[in-house]
C-alpha cells in the first residue's frame, strides 16, 4: 500500500509577532531588517472595506512590507491601524503585525531581539486564528 504524505495546505505560521511601537512603519521596519538580516521592502497596502456604524462602507489601507526568496521563506510585516480603525480590533495595543513563514528563521529568537529594538516597545507571540488566518491569505495574495 502506498504511503500519502499530507503537507500542511494553507502553510499558515502557527504564531505571529504582535509588535507595539509609536515609531513610523519605516523605523520598525529597518529595526526588524537589521535583526533578521533580510530586506522587507513597502509593497501594496491591504485595502479593506469596513462599514461604520451609519451601515456605510469606508476603505481602509494597511501598510504592508514583504520580503521572499526562492527558498519559499516569506516575511510580511502589516500595520494594524488605519487612521482610528484597528484590522483586529481585539489587538488595539498591537501596531504591527509581524508575519513569519519560514523554515530558516526561529520565531521565539526573533521575538527575544525585537523587544531589545530601539523604536519597539514590545513584542508578543500571537496564535493563529480563523480571523487572522484570513488576514494573512489576504496579505499572502498581494
Amino acid at each position: 500500500m502506498k504511503k500519502k504524505i499530507i503537507k500542511n495546505q494553507d502553510n499558515l505560521p502557527k504564531f505571529i509577532i504582535g509588535i507595539s511601537s509609536q515609531s513610523y512603519d519605516f523605523q520598525v521596519v529597518w529595526s526588524i531588517n537589521s535583526i533578521i538580516e533580510k530586506t522587507l521592502t513597502k509593497t501594496k497596502s491591504l485595502i479593506l472595506k469596513f462599514k461604520k456604524d451609519d451601515n456605510k462602507e469606508e476603505i481602509f489601507e494597511f501598510s504592508l512590507f514583504s520580503y521572499s526568496d526562492l527558498d519559499e521563506n516569506k516575511l510580511y510585516l502589516l500595520s494594524n491601524k488605519d487612521g482610528g480603525v484597528y484590522l483586529y480590533p481585539k489587538y488595539k495595543n498591537i501596531d504591527y503585525f509581524f508575519i513569519i513563514k519560514s523554515n530558516e528563521l526561529f520565531i521565539d529568537d526573533i521575538l527575544k531581539k525585537i523587544t531589545g529594538e530601539k523604536f519597539i516597545l514590545g513584542s508578543f507571540l500571537i496564535p493563529v486564528n480563523n480571523y487572522l488566518k484570513k488576514i494573512i491569505n489576504n496579505v499572502s495574495s498581494i
